[in-house]
């Protein structure tokens, strides 16, 4: 069955009357500007309204995005010491992409709400425990021998080659290959003798539905 993807961009205007750049220390002078494609029509403007406020802006492009400063949840990379940025600036309404942002760069990120008209410091404190959630599912996967891997049909979220990384670096363990479109969480019960669970398809899954899991989560591209 053939997909037809069409991006849904936010028809709203942009209102940076809340956004007032003094709330980001004068330490923080290079900033890496990132966005949802929802919101990417905001990002000129709000590049703009930085540098008028003294900052260097970079829209960087991660691996399999489609623009400079577009961030997907399965493509958050390290930017911190590669890219010589000071911190990081998420325009969205959501928690998820800035937890990653954070969780993978130690430095500080702030998010503007485009719907709410605020700005806001992510609390560090959030990011470490979904870090600390994390390295639980870590922990047991090095001790378990059986493992499900959670797999989406979903374009753009199937990874091969990550299994088979995997499958060489850990050849003592059984896998059992599930595949769904959108995961029932309730159909995971029906596998009682799998001892852990890694999730192979979105990273969302693991950071905002780890609750969810009747067994201990992790995530593949923490253990390749």
């Amino acid at each position: 069955m053939k997909s037809l993807h069409i991006e849904a961009r936010y028809t709203g205007k942009l209102d940076l009357s809340g956004f007032d750049v003094k709330k980001i220390p004068d330490s923080i002078r290079t900033i890496a500007l990132f966005t949802t494609v929802q919101y990417m029509n905001f990002l000129d403007s709000v590049k703009e309204h930085l540098v008028t406020n003294g900052k260097k802006v970079r829209l960087l492009k991660p691996k399999n995005t489609s623009y400079p400063g577009q961030v997907l949840g399965c493509t958050i990379e390290e930017f911190e010491g590669r890219d010589r940025i000071d911190g990081i600036v998420f325009i969205g309404d959501g928690m998820f992409h800035p937890l990653a942002l954070s969780l993978k760069n130690k430095i500080p990120v702030y998010i503007y709400n485009p719907l709410s008209r605020k700005l806001k410091a992510l609390d560090r404190s959030e990011a470490e425990k979904t870090g600390k959630k994390a390295r639980l599912g870590m922990i047991r996967f090095h001790s378990s021998e059986r493992i499900g891997l959670l797999i989406s049909t979903k374009p753009g979220q199937g990874d091969i080659a990550s299994l088979d990384k995997l499958k060489k670096k850990h050849p003592e363990k059984s896998y059992y290959m599930l595949a769904f479109d959108t995961l029932d969480f309730t159909q995971l019960e029906n596998f009682p003798f799998i001892e852990c669970f890694v999730n192979c398809a979105c990273q969302r899954m693991g950071y905002e539905d780890s609750a969810k899991f009747p067994r201990p989560v992790a995530d593949i591209n923490d253990l390749i």
